[in-house]
């Protein structure tokens, strides 16, 4: 069983090693996890800011938009870590499971649907 102040530490370095592993197998391609994200935050921005970035930051405004997206991308994993972390230590508390295993299969599980569904919007939209 994870202590409650480590959770937040586990589900980040999750998050991290979901990013990190998606490029490793993928690369900059659009099966990329970051992709989808980052094309959310290119239409979610303003105009306004959009020419503001383009003029006078030229290609670092781009670079920044894609770190934004890799930085939301993190956080959406280590939120879906941090809930399967605590529905592993709320099934292991009542199930003679021990907790490593749930840990694994929840934390890998929601990081894995959340990957596919990641992958699969951005191959429908």
């Amino acid at each position: 069983m994870i202590r409650p102040g480590q959770r937040s530490i586990v589900a980040l370095l999750a998050g991290l090693v979901a990013v990190a592993g998606s490029f490793a197998v993928s690369g900059l391609r659009p099966s990329f996890v970051v992709a989808p994200v980052d094309a959310v935050v290119v239409r979610a921005t303003p105009a306004e800011l959009v020419a503001f970035a383009i003029e006078e930051l030229g290609y670092l405004g781009e670079l920044l938009a894609y770190l934004t997206a890799v930085a939301l991308t993190v956080a959406l994993f280590a939120i879906a870590s941090y809930v399967g972390l605590l529905v592993a230590d709320a099934i292991a508390a009542r199930v003679s499971i021990p907790s490593r295993v749930s840990v694994a299969v929840l934390v890998g599980g929601t990081t894995l649907v959340l990957a596919w569904l990641l992958i699969l919007s951005d191959v429908t939209v």
